[in-house]
């Protein structure tokens, strides 16, 4: 084989190195193109699903502060008609329909409110501005439940002293 034989080979050799070099670079930054998106495809997935299950949470609580509340209205009469007849037994309960029962409406009527504004929210921005939304809704979500919380040791205790008294 003469010289120039060999080189016109490692000339083809090289442009078919060069072919497949950027064959190459053109498969990896389609494999890089579609890692992105699935990436961000998960990404959305997440903040879709953390949305979801957030305004899930909300309306699990809308309905405890509602059914909460209906409880409460039902055990008013009792209780007005044993406040007539022994004051002094159950004086200690007023705050609990004085505060606690519009505090009660304010939280169920707040839930709703929260609903609906992460559902128009969703609707409207879906995944992109989640974190500042979801810190705010959780925050008061939190605020609401805390309260319930500290309040259902009394509401129990009287509930169990309606169900205790002679007048029941």
């Amino acid at each position: 084989m003469d010289s120039n034989t060999l080189s016109i080979i490692a000339v083809i050799i090289s442009f078919i190195s060069v072919v497949i070099a950027v064959w190459s670079a053109w498969t990896n930054h389609q494999s890089l193109k579609f890692t992105k998106l699935n990436r961000e495809n998960e990404r959305r997935l997440q903040h879709t699903k953390a949305c979801s299950d957030l305004m899930e949470e909300i309306r699990v609580y809308e309905n405890e502060f509602e059914r909460e509340l209906s409880e409460l209205q039902d055990l008013e009469p009792k209780f007005e008609r044993l406040l007539t007849h022994s004051p002094s037994d159950f004086n200690q309960y007023l705050p609990i329909f004085k505060t606690y029962k519009s505090e009660l409406a304010g939280f169920a009527l707040q839930a709703r409110t929260l609903w609906q504004e992460a559902f128009e929210w969703y609707e409207k921005y879906r995944y992109e501005g989640y974190a500042a939304h979801s810190a705010q809704f959780r925050r008061l979500l939190s605020a609401d439940m805390s309260i319930q919380n500290e309040w259902a040791p009394r509401i129990k205790a009287l509930r169990i002293a309606i169900n205790a008294s002679d007048l029941n």
